[in-house]
């Protein structure tokens, strides 16, 4: 996608590449002057006809040089009147970045194209000299055409994009018709594919829009983790800026999307009407994954960090959900098996899904020439979708939902399970809310605190509680509260406060990945040795380069000494290097139980001495209620590089809370994991867990004592 810069010494030169898909192409360029704008690898929004210009666009900008790139800004503008002018943030030294700027103008009058010219400078200032320079295009198109908005990450500041495609008019001149709250189709698209060709694929609709997001990138996450969050914040953004229905949302997708229907309409069931996944692949497990095991008590720790991405742990939340089914028999890709298998489960227990087999059709397929793509543009889908609505939170009574992670998804309507009794296990909760009576009666499981939302209720008169062996009368709450607490203890229920936001909660519960989130920075220590700060640096560079490979992103990345913790507290932080070579340890964890330095690990009281030890956790940030630290850390040089041998940010991947590794624990080399066709090399996976000394999830609390952790 972009250039990468390299050094390149006097003589041999040993270039080592990771591979995960495709032919390997390499060419050795020039980088004089040394930074680079790379005008083909852009993220630009369409500009729409009589609608002033004020918006996000990104650029690769390439730093081939020895020195960080500081106080450089990017100057746009265009012969239309279109100028702006953006800071650039920190670049490191031989590193590239995805850096966003805005474009500001005039209303355009007509569709067509628009040249902007990009500039940039070495400072902000009007002497500023130039850097480099390239030229974009960016295409104009009309309010009703299909096209593309950008938006900032809520996860790093990046700029991110989806296209839109608008209701087409109908025949009716009724104005309070036009004006209806319209229906909103978020459509996820499949590996390879981009948002815009997949709103390309549908026809418009007279009774919706058509959202597609952005997985980050082509292939990006399979709609979990960062992907679930970005197509989360597009539903987000588009409720608030178009006239949509509420109770007329629905979720659809193909192939990869078609996963991501299946496990983004599992987890949040209350979002949407119905649910369509094409050609979906249910988990890693069903499609490829083939080390399904994990018979040793550390390799089901580990493995109870994934449990999140697996649809069939949370299947009877589609009991709330109109699901249809659609696949190719002879589909190439992703087997038909994929969705026969979750049709027989559905059939178990649900009474409102149709599968529908389209002899055959392999994986993309359409039937004839009518507008739109059969395989994500079905017609009898939509008709489908037309026959269903949400019910809204005050008509409903009767709740069944199921999560594996309330940091993930813990509402559903006005339950809330809020933290569980064993983490990132299956927890559930049924209850009933009799309102004649103002009872909330049912059983759970798994569950350690819950919460009702009382808006639909009658507040001035006590209610009565019979959940699982609890039976409480005349429980009665402040006036100002709208939502009733429970915790169980002892196997019994009782009423409670509002828990602290410092405890474990459903906006900050863990796992590590969780850390990169909240526009998060990305810290790197400079006070080890030559070698321990350069593997700091290099790695801290890898991730963030990974981000933006995987999903466009754009993670600031600076030194412990640049970093400033007064500024911006509720940013996520990832430390890289321990705390002896990172000080920003003792400015942004408070307490920790587990400590890293030279030549020793501390485990809450206990001491594990040697430089070949690594750690990876998470923990929450002093003084933020929302923000995490991740931690990345070794007790030397050995146990540094081993943190390589941990794919964290790898979309199929999961750790824990906390994860401690001792690079002489491997007496074989582990077996290579085999995914979706993909081979990776050695790998800490569920077939490899004899690399990991400890690992497990703090307690609610976010102690050691709290928590729950296997030792080998």
């Amino acid at each position: 996608r972009s250039p990468t810069p390299i050094r390149i010494a006097k003589g041999d030169n040993q270039l080592l590449f990771y591979c995960a898909r495709g032919m390997l192409k390499v060419k050795l360029e020039d980088a004089s002057p040394g930074v680079l704008l790379n005008g083909k690898d852009v993220t630009v929004p369409n500009l729409l006809v009589g609608e002033k210009v004020d918006c996000y666009a990104a650029v690769t900008v390439i730093n081939a040089t020895d020195r960080e790139l500081k106080e450089a800004s990017i100057r746009a503008y265009s012969d239309s009147g279109y100028s702006a002018v953006t800071k650039v943030p920190v670049i490191q030294p031989m590193s590239i970045r995805k850096v966003g700027f805005k474009l500001v103008g005039p209303a355009p009058s007509s569709a067509g194209t628009k040249v902007v010219k990009l500039k940039i400078l070495d400072s902000p200032s009007a002497s500023a000299k130039e850097l480099a320079n390239a030229e974009i295009v960016v295409k104009v198109v009309s309010p009703v055409s299909t096209h593309n908005v950008t938006y900032l990450s809520d996860i790093d500041s990046s700029v991110q994009y989806y296209a839109v495609v608008p209701p087409r008019s109908s025949d009716s001149h009724d104005m309070a018709d036009t004006a209806k709250p319209k229906a909103l189709f978020l459509s996820l698209h499949g590996a390879g594919v981009i948002a815009t060709n997949q709103a390309n694929s549908y026809s418009a609709k007279t009774w919706g829009y058509i959202v597609c997001p952005t997985n980050g990138g082509p292939y990006g996450y399979d709609w979990e983790d960062w992907g679930r969050l970005d197509a989360l914040q597009v539903l987000r953004i588009s409720m608030s800026t178009l006239n949509i229905d509420p109770n007329r949302i629905y979720l659809t997708g193909h192939s990869m999307g078609g996963h991501g229907t299946w496990i983004i309409g599992a987890q949040y069931p209350d979002q949407f009407a119905a649910i369509g996944p094409s050609a979906g692949w249910i988990s890693w497990w069903t499609y490829g994954f083939l080390h399904d095991s994990a018979t040793s008590p550390m390799g089901e720790m580990l493995r109870r960090a994934t449990t999140p991405s697996n649809p069939y742990l949370l299947d009877q939340n589609y009991k709330q959900l109109g699901v249809y089914i659609l696949h190719g028999s002879k589909d190439d890709n992703v087997p038909v098996t994929e969705s026969i298998a979750m049709a027989d489960t559905l059939s178990k227990f649900h009474k409102d899904f149709i599968f529908h087999q389209q002899l055959g059709a392999g994986h993309w397929w359409g039937l004839d020439d009518q507008a739109g793509t059969d395989c994500v543009d079905w017609p009898p889908m939509f008709d489908f979708f037309a026959r269903h609505a949400s019910p809204g939170t005050e008509r409903i009574e009767n709740i069944d939902f199921t999560t594996a992670s309330p940091g993930i998804s813990a509402k559903d309507y006005w339950l809330t399970i809020y933290a569980q009794e064993r983490q990132l296990e299956a927890s559930n909760a049924i209850v009933r809310f009799i309102p004649s009576r103002n009872r909330f009666t049912g059983t759970t499981s798994n569950v350690r605190i819950v919460s009702f939302d009382l808006t639909m209720a009658d507040k001035s008169k006590p209610f009565s509680l019979d959940l699982d062996s609890t039976k409480l009368e005349g429980v009665t709450i402040p006036s100002n509260a709208n939502r009733l607490w429970l915790e169980r203890g002892s196997g019994r229920w009782k009423v409670t406060a509002e828990p602290s936001p410092d405890n474990k909660n459903p906006s900050r519960y863990g796992t590590f990945k969780d850390a990169f989130g909240h526009n998060v920075v990305l810290v790197y220590g400079t006070h080890g040795s030559k070698e321990e700060n350069e593997w700091a640096f290099d790695r801290a560079r890898f991730d963030a380069e990974t981000f933006w490979y995987q999903r466009g992103g754009s993670p600031d990345v600076v030194s412990d000494r640049e970093f400033r913790a007064d500024v911006d507290p509720d940013r996520s932080v990832i430390l890289y290097g321990n705390e002896e070579m990172n000080p920003v340890w003792r400015e942004v964890l408070d307490k920790s139980p587990v400590g890293v330095s030279n030549g020793s690990v501390m485990f809450d009281k206990k001491v594990m001495r040697g430089k070949n030890y690594a750690c990876v956790m998470v923990r929450p940030r002093k003084g933020s209620t929302i923000a995490s630290v991740g931690v990345v850390a070794g007790t030397g040089m050995e146990g540094m590089r081993f943190t390589y041998t941990v794919p964290y940010l790898e979309p199929w991947y999961s750790l824990p809370d906390l994860t401690i590794l001792n690079a002489g624990m491997f007496s074989r080399e582990p077996k290579d994991t085999t995914i979706a066709g993909r081979t990776y090399g050695r790998r800490i996976t569920f077939g490899g867990e004899q690399g990991v000394k400890i690992a497990g999830f703090f307690g609610l609390d976010w102690s050691v004592r709290n928590g729950e952790f296997v030792e080998q």
